[in-house]
């Protein structure tokens, strides 16, 4: 994250110092109970539906010399 969006994810933000990773959770019914209680979505996005095949990308000429 922090090449990509210039922050670091790890970094505390009362003290400025590097944290460290305890723990991950990846059993579902622990991540609903945590997050459901701060109305935060608790639920997997949707996938975004798929492109279509027949699509052509539109020539704008930028790759023109």
């Amino acid at each position: 994250m922090k090449r990509s969006f210039g922050f670091d994810a790890l970094r505390c933000p009362r003290c400025e110092r590097r944290m460290r990773v305890l723990s991950t959770i990846t059993d579902s019914a622990v991540v609903r109970r945590i997050l459901d209680p701060l109305n935060l979505p608790s639920q997997p996005r949707t996938a975004a539906p798929a492109r279509d095949p027949t699509w052509q990308p539109m020539a704008f000429g930028f790759d023109a010399a």
